[in-house]
């Protein structure tokens, strides 16, 4: 099922007539989407589904079995990796440093696509990197070895880098992970502020669907088998179509003026 496209803005990212492919099983077959500025999308479905897979494939970490993917009109196949990282960031699912590093330094990984061949990092790029500390709570340990962090720390330093890398594309794989909830709602509302206020294009792959309903506005919907739904959240986040999705049926109860979706 594909619900129309919902936007006629500039299209930051795009993929056509995209096939991805994973050990012999189809994730989405014959996909074709424009995501646009000032957007924030959802993708959902069960775990084995093929979010990541998906979301590696639109950031050109692995090949498309057929179609192509775009960034702002150009193919991503005929662009560098410091090229893409310029205009797109990724928050990978499992994040690590490799060896040893401060907070801070592992944070101005993310400014390293805007800096030239055997340049250093500048102080603006350490004012940069400290702001997005400070936007996730964490200026007060830069100085900390990332060793001695919990899980919930590391993702919030492994978001900071990806906000200093200041993209115009954010996608991310389960971004509140490892977070309580104080954090995940912080840090999801400041990406739908990003949207909002600076035009950027925010993808997610998220599990909780009522974090997914109150901060994407539309979605991308995996059945797992290579079909998928598409649309705005008004028109295909229903009782119906995750029940197809998750095959588990759902009710739904209102607070606030707002549709919540309990698993029964």
């Amino acid at each position: 099922m594909q619900v129309s496209n919902v936007s006629n803005n500039t299209h930051l990212l795009s993929c056509k007539n995209l096939q991805v492919t994973i050990a012999g099983k189809t994730i989405c077959n014959d996909l074709s989407i424009n995501f646009n500025k000032g957007e924030v999308w959802g993708i959902l479905g069960r775990n084995g589904a093929g979010k990541t897979s998906l979301l590696h494939t639109l950031a050109g970490l692995r090949a498309a079995q057929s179609g192509d993917v775009f960034i702002q009109q150009q193919n991503i196949r005929h662009m560098s990796r410091k090229t893409i990282a310029q205009q797109l960031g990724i928050l990978l699912q499992h994040n690590n440093d490799g060896f040893p590093c401060s907070v801070l330094e592992s944070t101005l990984v993310g400014r390293h696509p805007h800096i030239g061949h055997w340049q250093w990092e500048s102080a603006d790029d350490k004012k940069i990197a400290l702001e997005a500390l400070a936007q996730v709570e964490m200026e007060d340990l830069a100085l900390r070895s990332t060793e001695q962090l919990s899980g919930g720390e590391q993702q919030r330093v492994a978001i900071a880098a990806l906000i200093s890398q200041a993209p115009d594309v954010f996608l991310l794989d389960e971004p509140d992970s490892h977070l309580d909830l104080h954090y995940q709602i912080k840090l999801l509302n400041d990406f739908q502020q990003l949207a909002q206020e600076q035009n950027k294009l925010i993808i997610m792959c998220i599990h909780d669907i009522n974090l997914a309903a109150r901060f994407c506005d539309n979605f991308l919907m995996l059945y797992g088998n290579g079909e998928y739904i598409i649309g705005h959240k008004d028109e295909v986040l229903t009782i119906e179509n995750l029940q197809i999705i998750y095959q588990h049926p759902f009710n739904t109860m209102s607070a606030d003026n707002k549709t919540i979706f309990i698993p029964t």
